[in-house]
Order: structure tokens, then C-alpha cells, then sequence
């Protein structure tokens, strides 16, 4: 159960990097406006999260507390996830202040 599962959520986690090397190439070729810049960023962390972040972190969690696997590199690994969550969950809040502060200043100058 534990091997295949690895393999898979491994697996899941490469699709990331397609998106968002996509994301970036259309940022580089589309750079109109900082609010494109913003939103690329806000999907790019929002697709960290449910590509790598969140099913490591559910994986680990399932390890440690059903299977009673403590071990001092997995439980390192999870408190690692669960910073990198919060840490992405701040960086979406920092994006979403920058998309509001740049759409009210699209409306000052209109």
C-alpha cells in the first residue's frame, strides 16, 4: 500500500511543474499588466498546495497515525509540510492584498 501510493502521489506532485512553467511562459509573453503577474502567482501557490503540498502532508499524516510509523525523518518531513502550508497560505494572502490594492487603483484612474 505505502510503495504504490508514494509512487502516485510522486507522480501527481511532477504534473506541477508543467502548469507552471506553462504559467510562466504565458506571464513572460502576456506581461500587460501587474494583475496578470499577480494572478499567475496566486495559481501557482494554489497549485503547490494541491499537487505537493496537501497529499505529502495527508500521506504522512495517514503513516503517523494509522500505521503508528513514527519515525524522526517522517515526522520532520510532516512539521516541514505543515510549515510550507502556512507559509503558501500567507503568500496567497499577500497575492490577494496585491490583486486588491492594484483593482483600486485601476479605479482611481479611470
Amino acid at each position: 500500500f505505502l510503495l504504490p501510493t508514494t509512487i502516485t502521489i510522486g507522480a501527481w506532485s511532477l504534473i506541477q511543474f508543467i502548469i507552471v512553467f506553462k504559467l510562466n511562459h504565458f506571464q513572460r509573453t502576456i506581461n500587460l499588466h501587474r494583475q496578470i503577474s499577480a494572478n499567475t502567482s496566486f495559481l501557482e501557490v494554489l497549485l503547490t498546495l494541491l499537487l505537493m503540498d496537501i497529499p505529502f502532508l495527508i500521506f504522512r499524516l495517514v503513516v503517523i497515525f494509522y500505521f503508528k510509523c513514527v519515525d524522526n525523518s517522517i515526522t520532520f518531513f510532516a512539521l516541514k509540510n505543515i510549515l510550507m502550508i502556512s507559509m503558501e497560505f500567507y503568500r496567497l494572502y499577500a497575492v490577494q492584498i496585491e490583486l486588491s490594492g492594484s483593482e483600486m487603483q485601476l479605479r482611481t484612474y479611470r
